[in-house]
């Protein structure tokens, strides 16, 4: 049967959105007990999930009856899709759902989601990157050191609205370690006329994409901006659905994509949709939504199965929590191995309890 129930971690630092600042991190964990036992989660992120942690729980209230039954009944792989669309398209819940079908499946037929996937020649690894957060020149060169120390050797920049000084700190680091390879986060913050300029201030460095430098509301202005940009473009949260994302595919494949799963939903008609024209996943960054471990161990599922495996993923985001649910992702060398893929060895047992509510 499916149970669920909700989760409140503190942040460690508040987070910030465009409208609202949140001490907290809240998500709903979802239970399958039967003949194996698996969990996943649901968790919006507000300012970039359409729907609320509300609706997740108004959901599951209605739906969990239907649920139980399918999932405690015998289902095959090609069963899953056409189940999920009966259910509301929440993107959160389709996401979750897909992902506890996965596992359920896994442990019922002894298989890896690897070969439950076809999935040929599985990456024995995949890389992480890490987040430099504001501050000095001092507290930068502490947080790469920290960083280098794990392992890491991609490192991603916010960029603001000063970005010479931005460059020049890039330099810095870049100067102290030579081997590193940086990303820089606009967030549509760069005036369009100004993308050739600001970019060019960082075309002599070993930047692998700027991830949305301006706002491009017509297609117009994204073909401006990959004209006019110095540096390689990577598209995140200005693509809103599987079906965009299939234009976009579609249209540039040169494109870096950096996806966060739980915001497409169904993840296997997400996985379907980017091996029709990337069958070899290239250049798709998948990134986690600050969820708690057993999300970000979903996420980094997802990463192993979708994501470019010579790319680091957005997968080192558990420091940003003061508590969690369990331990944080097991790196090594800046990688998660194929032996710390535990989502379909999960089960509620293993969750810090204080942190639940029924």
């Amino acid at each position: 049967m499916i149970s669920t129930c909700t989760y409140s971690l503190p942040f460690t630092v508040p987070f910030k959105t465009g409208h609202s600042v949140f001490t907290e991190r809240k998500g709903v964990i979802i239970q399958f007990s039967g003949d194996v036992e698996a969990i996943a989660e649901a968790s919006p992120l507000p300012g970039f999930s359409k729907e609320s942690l509300s609706d997740v729980q108004q959901f599951f209230n209605r739906n969990e009856l239907i649920i139980s039954t399918f999932f405690s009944e015998p289902f095959t792989l090609i069963e899953i899709t056409p189940f999920l669309d009966t259910l509301p398209n929440i993107s959160s819940v389709q996401y979750a759902l897909s992902m506890l079908a996965l596992s359920i499946l896994a442990q019922r037929e002894n298989r890896s989601i690897n070969k439950l996937l076809y999935v040929k020649n599985p990456p024995e690894s995949i890389r992480v990157n890490g987040v430099i957060g504001a501050g000095n020149k001092k507290d930068i060169s502490q947080q790469v050191g920290k960083l280098l120390s794990e392992g890491v050797t991609v490192l991603k920049f916010k960029v603001t609205h000063t970005p010479k000084e931005l460059a020049d700190t890039v330099k810095m680091v870049h100067s102290q370690f030579p081997d590193l390879t940086f990303r820089l986060d606009a967030n549509q913050s760069w005036p369009l006329q100004n993308i050739a300029e600001y970019s060019g201030l960082f075309s002599s460095l070993p930047v692998e994409y700027i991830e949305e430098p301006c706002a491009a509301t017509q297609e117009k202005e994204l073909v401006r901006i990959l004209r006019e940009s110095k540096l390689p473009i990577a598209l995140d949260e200005s693509i809103k659905s599987i079906e965009h994302l299939e234009i976009v595919l579609k249209k540039y494949p040169n494109l870096y994509l950096i996806l966060k799963p739980s915001l497409f939903g169904n993840f296997l008609r997400l996985r379907e949709t980017i091996s029709r024209y990337r069958s070899s996943f290239d250049q798709i960054v998948v990134t986690t939504t600050l969820e708690s471990a057993v999300g970000r161990l979903m996420a980094a599922e997802a990463a192993f199965l979708i994501g470019d495996r010579s790319l680091a993923h957005g997968l080192h985001t558990g420091h940003l929590l003061a508590q969690d649910l369990m331990g944080d992702l097991s790196f090594s060398d800046g990688k998660i191995k194929t032996s710390g893929r535990q989502f379909i060895h999960l089960n509620f047992d293993r969750l810090n309890q204080t942190f639940l509510t029924s």
